[in-house]
């Protein structure tokens, strides 16, 4: 799947970055963007962030997560099952 800044990797779950951008990643918000030569920067989640703060909120003590739209997410539903996975995650 490609969307112009972004195509699937090989393993159906994280994305690299294309069309002249580079996939970075940012450790303090756990959150990817995407950078171009002339430095315009694009931020976004994907099933690997969400999965992560997913767990992150398991892991403190929250009774869940609120995800506010679901429009842009693959055929697949990458994007809620990146969540779903984190809120399976057992320490």
């Amino acid at each position: 799947m490609s969307d112009g800044v972004l195509v699937l990797d090989s393993d159906g779950i994280s994305y690299s970055g294309s069309g002249g951008f580079t996939r970075e990643w940012d450790s303090c918000s756990k959150t990817p963007f995407l950078r171009s030569p002339d430095r315009q920067v694009v931020a976004y989640d994907d099933p690997e962030s969400l999965g992560m703060k997913a767990a992150f909120s398991v892991s403190v003590g929250m009774m869940g997560v609120n995800l506010f739209d679901v429009t842009g997410d693959t055929d697949n539903w990458s994007l809620a099952d990146g969540l779903i996975r984190g809120l399976s995650w057992q320490e």
